[in-house]
């Protein structure tokens, strides 16, 4: 039986609980670019987030089944809010977006580290979920959202709403009987799809590493290079820079800077100087370090060229530093 109250008090909410859930998404998302920058921010959400009000026909029938003493309050996802991004470790990013805003009050509803921890032998759907109530006399848009409203806040990776989708109509809700061999598929896939995010995630920390690295090595070559010329030569996401310092990225990891700056004062400055002056390598702030490749790494650095256009510069610095530069062509 349906509940009039209840289905009034909808009717009537509607327009609040829609302009709710587009409150809490856009300001997730305003935090989450404040965290990771307008770049990264570009392509940071897999799917563009979104929210949705329960329609009054699907939140009636939902009373009827859970008999909820006063839906109005029990039943927390009268509006909701989803936001998928690639790994778990994005998951943390929009955690923390969505605590960092004190407009609002927060509860955890549900986490699947959690869950990993209670039953560490079931793979299941995964996902997080916050509720964010509106506190006071919250007003979006000119429309008073009653205190303590909830929106129910689903934080999901790429491969947990895969499975999500998959299983919600087809595994939970069927219409015909599952077969314990499409159950036991669907949490081998969960099995998987875990190990992947896993994997994804390292990767992306090794690959962070990498670009720390680079970044941090252009930083040093711009600095000492300025420094050493007496001018500004940014290098800073050139592609030809770049390319040279991963061509050579391997070797680096030795590079003691301290020690190349004072060998580089102590008797090679004035060339890099003067030579600076003409277009070519030693007016690029990765020409410092063309000159500490020479000095412990001539061989490799003469096999990897990839500068042909500044292959007679190359033999000056070999030169300078007394290696016969002939011999390595």
């Amino acid at each position: 039986m349906s509940d009039p109250g209840f289905e009034n008090w909808l009717n009537e909410s509607t327009p609040a609980l829609k302009a709710w859930g587009a409150f809490v998404v856009a300001r997730i998302k305003e935090f989450v670019e404040l965290d990771v920058g307008k770049e990264r921010y570009k392509s940071f959400f897999k799917i563009e987030p979104s929210y949705r009000a329960k329609d009054v026909a699907s939140a009636l029938k939902k009373q009827a089944k859970k008999n909820y003493p006063d839906p109005r309050v029990g039943m927390t996802d009268l509006v909701g809010a989803r936001f998928v991004v690639l790994v778990r470790t994005d998951i943390e990013i929009v955690e923390r977006a969505l605590l960092a805003y004190s407009g609002w009050s927060t509860s955890r509803d549900r986490h699947f580290r959690d869950e990993v921890i209670d039953h560490p032998s079931l793979f299941d759907y995964q996902s997080v979920h916050y509720l964010v109530r509106a506190t006071g006399e919250t007003e979006v848009n000119g429309l008073r959202i009653p205190d303590g409203l909830p929106c129910e806040v689903q934080i999901r990776t790429l491969l947990q709403h895969a499975y999500a989708e998959l299983v919600h109509d087809n595994i939970y809700k069927p219409t015909v009987q599952v077969p314990s061999s499409a159950r036991r598929l669907v949490a081998r896939s969960m099995a998987l799809m875990e190990t992947t995010d896993d994997m994804f995630c390292q990767a992306l920390y090794e690959l962070d590493q990498v670009s720390a690295t680079i970044s941090d090595l252009e930083q040093f070559a711009n600095t000492l290079h300025a420094r050493i010329c007496g001018k500004v030569a940014d290098d800073t996401g050139n592609l030809e820079a770049m390319e040279f310092l991963e061509t050579y990225r391997d070797l680096f990891a030795s590079c003691n800077r301290a020690e190349l700056d004072d060998f580089l004062q102590g008797g090679y400055a004035q060339r890099l100087r003067e030579r600076s002056a003409r277009a070519g390598l030693f007016a690029r702030p990765i020409s410092v370090l063309v000159y500490w490749l020479a000095r412990e790494h001539d061989v490799e650095l003469v096999e990897r060229w990839n500068l042909p256009a500044y292959r007679r510069d190359l033999q000056l610095v070999l030169a300078d530093l007394g290696k016969a530069a002939d011999s390595f062509y």
